[in-house]
């Protein structure tokens, strides 16, 4: 009996239940939209709404609030209602007040999917008559607030804004917002921010006139510091010359352009440049009927020169459109960025020269 003991108590402990596993936590799952807010320049908050788009991963939307005299604007709503109404609580909670006014810079969802969530909380919501157009035949929402176009000046929440339509983009109503006492420039959709190797969502894009709406951009606003592209880190004015840069090099070989600066495309790339003809001697190196050339409107000094044929050689300022392939001017510098002249935005073109027939001859 004794020598079976120790048997008896190894048994024992063998039919023991082992202890229970400590229980694991279910993962959690993130939100569907992600909603931060945090501070920008003085008086101005970034607000971003992070969602996971199909084929992109998950993709940071952001918008603004600004500390205006009178009240808090918003510019673009949150990435939907839910969001939007989550980021007028963290608004709430940081700055002690809700937004009394919003505009939106597009009607992508990105930008007005929050317009339930505004218009329960009272806040009045401005856009173009395009946009607010867009919005009712997509949803039957109600815009009150109408922007004119191409510039609005006004006060809202006792903070001067410029409103800015420079033509189509990203989409046909794209608009950018100046902030002129903060310096701030939102950009939306149609600026890209550093480092961008594509337009992004080109579902309702121009691609023959985003290269010219970015370069109004960038030539009325060059004094910004601060520039808020809608998707990407914010930063300074270069982000207005690579958009212009990476919409010149997005538009496809043989389409139309319109007022076009400089052109930063690769040598050798077809394209096709309509503007005002005039007959020019760039540094008296041959005679003015010799060296010809299409001056775009609304553009001081760059142009796009082209031998002319002798049928448009007294073609001054009547319409014309230019045909043919790009090089450089004058061979780069060391430390040039890649497609600079150095003369910027002069480019010489082999090239021919026709009538623009689409809009109606002269001008």
């Amino acid at each position: 009996m004794t020598r079976s003991l120790p048997l008896l108590l190894a048994l024992a402990a063998c039919a023991r239940r082992p202890p229970a596993a400590p229980p694991v936590a279910a993962p959690v799952a993130a939100p569907a939209v992600e909603v931060t807010l945090r501070p920008l320049a003085d008086g101005v908050w970034l607000h971003t709404s992070r969602k996971e788009v199909a084929g992109y991963g998950r993709i940071p939307s952001h918008g603004l609030v600004v500390e205006g005299s009178g009240g808090l604007l918003l510019i673009d709503s949150a990435w939907g209602d839910g969001p939007t109404r989550e980021l007028l609580g963290l608004i709430r909670a940081r700055l002690g007040r809700a937004p009394v006014a919003a505009i939106v810079t597009h009607a992508h969802d990105d930008r007005v999917g929050g317009l339930g969530a505004l218009r329960e909380a009272g806040v009045a919501v401005y856009a173009t008559a395009e946009t607010a157009a867009r919005v009712a035949a997509e949803d039957g929402g109600v815009i009150g607030g109408a922007l004119t176009v191409p510039v609005d000046r006004r006060a809202l929440a006792g903070e001067a804004v410029e409103v800015f339509a420079p033509g189509a983009a990203h989409t046909p109503d794209n608009v950018v917002v100046w902030l002129p006492a903060r310096g701030v420039l939102f950009g939306g959709c149609m600026i890209r921010p550093a480092g961008a190797r594509s337009l992004g969502n080109l579902a309702d894009a121009d691609l023959a006139t985003w290269p010219a709406s970015a370069l109004r951009v960038a030539e009325r606003y060059a004094e910004a510091r601060v520039v808020v592209p809608s998707h990407g880190d914010p930063g300074g004015p270069s982000l207005l010359a690579e958009t212009v840069a990476l919409a010149h090099a997005s538009v496809p070989a043989g389409t139309r352009l319109r007022r076009v600066a400089q052109l930063p495309v690769r040598d050798g790339a077809a394209v096709t440049v309509c503007g005002r003809y005039e007959a020019y001697d760039p540094g008296g190196r041959g005679p003015a009927n010799e060296r010809g050339g299409v001056v775009l409107e609304g553009d001081a000094a760059p142009r796009v020169f082209a031998q002319p044929p002798a049928a448009l050689a007294a073609w001054g300022g009547r319409r014309a459109c230019v045909s043919g392939r790009f090089f450089h001017e004058e061979p780069l510098r060391p430390g040039d960025p890649p497609y600079a002249s150095r003369r910027t935005g002069w480019w010489i073109m082999e090239a021919t020269v026709t009538a623009d027939e689409e809009d109606g001859g002269a001008r």
